[in-house]
Order: C-alpha cells, then sequence, then structure tokens
C-alpha cells in the first residue's frame, strides 16, 4: 500500500463512483472496492521467464509500493486529473490512469482505463525478459471484501462477482486466483495460483494475470492495456450523513447495499473487451479540457497554469449530487469550503457547476456541524452575487431572487433583532416562520438556536465580515432585478453592519480569524 492517494472521475457524480489512485500506481475503481496494482518479476535466468516459478528460480519482483522504490508522479501536461507514476526497479515502468462515462448498449458506463509501460533501465543493452504482473486483492486505495474471484473462460480477465473487473486488451500469458490475500507471496516466486476461481466468506480473495514479456534491446517502450469497469451490476450508494456527530459528520451509507442505491450497468466482457485504450484517454482528456481548460492563464511560469486547472479538477470532483462537498468521500459540505468551489468554479467558466453548487445551498443553507453557524448565510449570499457579477445571467437572477431576499432578511433577523433567534438547516425561514420538525429529522435537520458569531467556536470577527459582504450582494441583486426598494434597505442594512463590524474589528483586522483572506472578498 502507498501513503497518498488521489480521486479522479466525473464531477458532480455520486463519490463511490469515482476512482482512487495511489501515488504508487495501484488503484480502486470505485469506492470499498478492491485495489488494482501492477508488479514486475524478474527472472533469475536473463533468456527466459519461462523458468519462472520453478525449483530454484531466485528470481525477483517489484512494485513500486515496496520500502526505498522511488516514484515519481504528476498529472498531464495541462494539469488534468490523468495521473501517470513513473518508476525504477529490474525495469523502467510508468502507469497512466483515467476514468470516464461513457455510452455502452446497457446505459452510461464509468470506466478506468491504465495503460503500463514497460523498457529496459538507460544503460542496458540487451533484450530483458520479465514478467507483468496485473493484480486484484481486497486491499487498496479504496478497497473492500472480494468475496468471489475467478478467471474468465478466456483466461484474459478476472470477475468478482461474476463481473468483469480487471480486463486485459491484449492476451494474457497466465491467469490464476486463490481465496486468501496471499498473491504477493505467489507473485515473488514467479508463479500463478492454480485456482481459476476461488470464494472466502471473509472477502480475501486475490489474483492476478500474468504478462510475459521480451524488453527489445533499444530501450522501446512496450505497452499494456487495462479497462476496469466502476461498480458494474452493483448499487452506487449516496451519503447518509448522521446528522449527530459533532465534528464532521459520518457517513452511515453501506457500500453496494441489498437495496437503495444506483444500480450500475453491466454491457458485459465483450463490450469491455472490444475498448480501445487510446479512445479513453483521448475522452478523459477532452473532457477534463471541457471543465478545466476553458479559461486560458498567461503566465510566467506555464506550471502556474497547470496549478490553476488541477485546482479546478479537484475542486470539481468534490461535488456530488450538487453538493460541494469538502472532499470526495469522507467530509460533509461546510459552507465556508463550499462557496469557495463555487467561486473556483465561476473563474474557470464553469457556471453550470456553480449554479448547481448555488441551488444546493439555496436548499441546504446551514451545512457543516450539526450545530448551525453564524456565517452561512452570508456566505450563500455573497456567492450568489459572484454568480451575477460573473454571469449577467438575467433568467438566473430572476429565478433565485426571492431566495436572496429570504436570507437578507434572515440576517436583519438574527444581527438586529433580541434572541434566540430560530433557524432550521433545510429552510430559508427563520424564527416563527419555520416549519414544524418532523419525527424522523435528526438534530442537524431540527429547529436551532443560531449563536451570535458561531463559527468554529466563537468567531464574530469572522461571521459579521460575512454578513457585511452578503447584505452588500444582496442589494446588488436587487438592483439589479429591479426591486429598488429591496435594494435601499440592504444598502442601509449593509452600512450598518459594516460601521459596527469596524468600530468593533477595525483597529485590529489580523486577530483572530481576521487574518483569512475570505475577510476582503
Amino acid at each position: 500500500m502507498g501513503k497518498i492517494h488521489i480521486p479522479i472521475g466525473i464531477a458532480n457524480t455520486l463519490d463511490t463512483l469515482k476512482t482512487f489512485v495511489e501515488a504508487e500506481g495501484c488503484f480502486s475503481p470505485g469506492f470499498a472496492t478492491y485495489g488494482i496494482y501492477f508488479w514486475v518479476y524478474e527472472p533469475a535466468a536473463p533468456q527466459s521467464v519461462g523458468t519462472a516459478g520453478a525449483t530454484g528460480d531466485q528470481g525477483r519482483l517489484f512494485s513500486p509500493t515496496m520500502p526505498g522504490a522511488k516514484c515519481d508522479r504528476g498529472l498531464t501536461d495541462d494539469g488534468y486529473l490523468i495521473p501517470w507514476v513513473s518508476c525504477t526497479g529490474p525495469v523502467k515502468m510508468k502507469i497512466e490512469i483515467c476514468q470516464v462515462l461513457r455510452q455502452s448498449p446497457a446505459g452510461p458506463v464509468h470506466v478506468v482505463g491504465a495503460k503500463v509501460q514497460l523498457a529496459i533501465k538507460d544503460g542496458e543493452k540487451q533484450e530483458k525478459p520479465i514478467r507483468l504482473y496485473a493484480v486484484l486483492r481486497p486491499i487498496g486505495p479504496a478497497g473492500g471484501p472480494v468475496r468471489k474471484l475467478a478467471v474468465s473462460q478466456d483466461g484474459h480477465a478476472l470477475l468478482v462477482d461474476d463481473r468483469p473487473a480487471l480486463v486485459a486488451l491484449q492476451p494474457a500469458s497466465g491467469a490464476g486466483v486463490m481465496a486468501e490475500d496471499a498473491i504477493g507471496a505467489i507473485a515473488s516466486e514467479g508463479r500463478l495460483p492454480a485456482q481459476r476461481s476461488a470464494m472466502s466468506d471473509h472477502g480475501n480473495c486475490s489474483g492476478a494475470l500474468c504478462f510475459d514479456v521480451k524488453l527489445p534491446a533499444d530501450g522501446k517502450w512496450q505497452s499494456l492495456g487495462f479497462v476496469c469497469p466502476v461498480l458494474a451490476g452493483r448499487r452506487a450508494a449516496r451519503h447518509r450523513w448522521d446528522g449527530v456527530s459533532k465534528w464532521a459528520q459520518l457517513d452511515l451509507a453501506e457500500p453496494n447495499p441489498a437495496a437503495g442505491g444506483t444500480v450500475q450497468p453491466d454491457p458485459g466482457l465483450p463490450y469491455y473487451r472490444g475498448l480501445k485504450l487510446e479512445d479513453l484517454f483521448r475522452e478523459a482528456n477532452l473532457y477534463w479540457q471541457d471543465l478545466a481548460g476553458r479559461v486560458r492563464l498567461d503566465l510566467p511560469d506555464r506550471r502556474w497554469a497547470q496549478c490553476w486547472r488541477a485546482i479546478v479538477g479537484h475542486a470539481a470532483l468534490c461535488m456530488n449530487e450538487d453538493a460541494p462537498d469538502v472532499a470526495v468521500i469522507n467530509y460533509n459540505v461546510f459552507n465556508r469550503d463550499g462557496v469557495y468551489v463555487a467561486n473556483i468554479l465561476q473563474k474557470a467558466g464553469r457556471f453550470d457547476l456553480a449554479a448547481a453548487a448555488i441551488d444546493y445551498f439555496l436548499r441546504y443553507p446551514f451545512n457543516g456541524r450539526v450545530q448551525v453557524e453564524a456565517d452561512n448565510p452570508g456566505q450563500v449570499l455573497w456567492i450568489m452575487g459572484e454568480h451575477w457579477r460573473f454571469t449577467g445571467d438575467r433568467q438566473w437572477l430572476e429565478r433565485v431572487y426571492p431566495a436572496a431576499a429570504k436570507l437578507a432578511a434572515m440576517v436583519r433577523y438574527y444581527r438586529t433583532t433580541p434572541g434566540p433567534h430560530w433557524v432550521k438547516a433545510n429552510s430559508l425561514e427563520f424564527g416563527d416562520a419555520l416549519p414544524p420538525d418532523q419525527p424522523d429529522e435528526p438534530p442537524s435537520l431540527r429547529r436551532q438556536v443560531l449563536r451570535p458569531g458561531s463559527c468554529d467556536g466563537y468567531h464574530p470577527e469572522y461571521t459579521e465580515a460575512f454578513d457585511v459582504a452578503g447584505v452588500r450582494a444582496a442589494a446588488m441583486l436587487a438592483r439589479a432585478a429591479g426591486k429598488a426598494e429591496d435594494a435601499s434597505q440592504w444598502e442601509k442594512l449593509a452600512a450598518e453592519l459594516f460601521n459596527r463590524y469596524d468600530a468593533r474589528f477595525g483597529k485590529n483586522l489580523a486577530a483572530g480569524y481576521g487574518s483569512y483572506c475570505v475577510l476582503w472578498p
């Protein structure tokens, strides 16, 4: 196993459909699935891999995850989320990974493509035979139990629960599976398990395809291709945040549940076998070009532009069913992070995704901890104002202005009237207008008192700054929408709140959370 990973996949899809790639090139296609690894075995006899596994053969197995293995890693030259990893052991090795969403006869499918390139080391001048292992095991960056594993009838794919899981795009030299996660010990001897199918109640099955390759003396790279369907035939689960945990909420969702979730199509092994690796990488590049490459940055160092596109990609990938989560899988939405995800998308020209995130905030104006926090309403108003400034979209403004007016009125309610101030995380109403709690609602969605200055404890120097920014945005939206009376009252309120803020914090803006740049959005 490696130490760090990144998610790749398609933005604004269920998090369980995203792939986790480790810095050493192993990956899990989808959440709570299995790990896919690529290992190289160098036989003791330099002429052939035919002796691999024979008694007395003292070859060696190399994995990029082994202690001491040095790996380089990166994204494409444009900064798109198509990662590559390179390392040198007995040979030079480079692994590239992409994920696409494409149509199939069974419906849209998520597919991971993996390209493995091998060459002799620099300075070597002789042909070198090696054995490449393409391994599937329960442990991975986002692995899970593998209870049933089999070799396909033609011997060129591994099936999990009778569904395609690891599909080679070239003939394999051999394949085998076992009921224990001991494929590493077998491969270290250059062998394969003898079984063609295995079952484990504990989910410990592992197996591999192997490929005997002769690397040419001229140093040219030899390429092998693989396809991994994402959750083929499984159910992609939605988040089910507990609504109880005091910090970030815990996800109660069960991976691949017996019921619920979204069943993923499985067009079958022949479909995956017919895919072309170059098509998958081309489609992935076009996808990320459209998502992160709409804005051109002319900067002194090209790495700044690469960094910008990578930031856009990572931020967009955190979106899941319109929710701009803090992280893929394990962190729910926090407004103070989510509005900046939306702002990144606005600056990247992806106004569709930014608008979707704003719509989420209008359904759930308070996000983060179970206890509502006072920075949230102003943040939603601020990002709405930014959206108008970027797009000038009057149809959008007409649709969302009533919600903006309610949020501005909410700020006025909790900043200018005596407490306690009652709100609900999933409502734009407040005070006596709040809908009644439902018996099945968790604490996070019940009526709560909004405490002044509440944010990571007590930070009015932060929350009240967003009150000012938010009400100013509401005034701008009102002017643009032709609501002159609303605009005047929000302008007056913003001026009052700013004067109070300046009197209290103006002489020491750097204190506490005042040092955060978000105070001057």
